[in-house]
């Protein structure tokens, strides 16, 4: 009397067919009814920034952060040359 492996019972699933699997493919890459809907109310009109409203904060507090950064390597780099300069002439 033959006895059904656990593994063979789960494993007896359908396999897809081509026609199926590019059904799938197309639900996977069309956009649904509802985006498109959603996409044509939307207007796509680019949002400047209003200096009058000050929306330009985020951009001038990355400006400053930048400009910290590299005065600071600038300051260490010119403390290493220099240290490397004296070292070289006191070692000579």
């Amino acid at each position: 009397m033959p006895v059904a492996c656990y593994c063979q019972i789960e494993m007896a699933k359908k396999r897809k067919t081509k026609k199926q699997k590019i059904a799938t493919k197309k639900k996977l890459f069309e956009p649904s009814q509802e985006a498109i809907s959603i996409s044509k109310t939307i207007p796509k009109s680019p949002k400047k920034p209003n200096k009058e409203r000050g929306d330009d904060k985020g951009s001038s507090s990355e400006y400053k952060l930048i400009k910290k950064d590299l005065l600071k390597s600038l300051l260490i780099t010119i403390g290493i040359i220099s240290l490397e300069i004296v070292l070289y002439l006191k070692l000579r």
